[in-house]
């Protein structure tokens, strides 16, 4: 987590959007509170109504310096309170063109629409003990010119990724399923893991990538199988 918080930009591209709301709220309202303190070491300088408290004419000026709203009700009158409404404005730019990048950023992510079948089973197909591995489109579009990965990693020292080889031709388009199949063949990585496919442990790695034809942008994602999610369909093949 801690190397997460070195990544502000991706950190804030990923949280869920209520957390992001949640998020700016909160910090939309600690710099005003900020801002109002400032104010308060010269209450006198807050020209304007007399009808609020004056922790509340600060806080109040405060919102309509950060969103330039200018009322007029309340304004700077001393020195300190215009140089702190200065600092405000800048404060005010810079946090509405970080936001704004923030949300579009979000915005113009390509909505995930693949999702993984959640168990890869071991069974027969075409004459053959093949390893499954089942996608679908969740989405009613295309999407073209698909290339997927699977790669095996064994829990032992090294812990190297060792490709294996699939029956699924690159460049497919994706309407709705994918099938992607993977021949259990002697010397495979995962030869030694065909009548027990959680024998030793390791993980699979699918790594997947496509276009999305609606909104002409690329998809990539990787999805992790663990050993226990690799499950046998029936009866080895004799």
């Amino acid at each position: 987590m801690s190397d997460r918080w070195r990544q502000p930009y991706l950190l804030l591209v990923e949280l869920s959007w209520w957390r992001f709301l949640a998020l700016v709220t909160g910090l939309y309202l600690l710099i005003n509170l900020l801002f109002a303190g400032l104010y308060l070491l010269d209450p006198a300088g807050i020209g304007g109504s007399d009808d609020l408290p004056v922790s509340l004419r600060a806080f109040f000026l405060s919102v309509e310096t950060l969103a330039t709203i200018g009322y007029g009700s309340l304004y700077p009158d001393s020195l300190w309170v215009h140089l702190v409404t200065t600092g405000e404005a800048i404060t005010g730019l810079i946090l509405v063109a970080l936001i704004t990048g923030l949300a579009f950023a979000r915005f113009a992510r390509t909505p995930q629409s693949v999702e993984f079948a959640e168990q890869a089973r071991i069974e027969a197909q075409e004459g053959r003990e093949c390893l499954v591995i089942r996608l679908h489109n969740s989405r009613p579009n295309t999407l073209f010119d698909v290339r997927v990965r699977v790669f095996w990693q064994p829990h032992d020292g090294d812990r190297q990724l060792r490709p294996l080889p699939l029956l699924t031709p690159d460049g497919l388009p994706m309407l709705d399923d994918l099938r992607l199949l993977h021949p259990l063949e002697d010397g495979g990585p995962l030869a030694g893991h065909d009548r027990d496919p959680a024998a030793g442990g390791g993980e699979l790695l699918v790594s997947f990538s496509g276009m999305d034809a609606t909104l002409e942008r690329p998809i990539h994602l990787v999805h992790r199988y663990p050993a226990r999610a690799i499950v046998r369909a029936g009866p080895a093949t004799p």
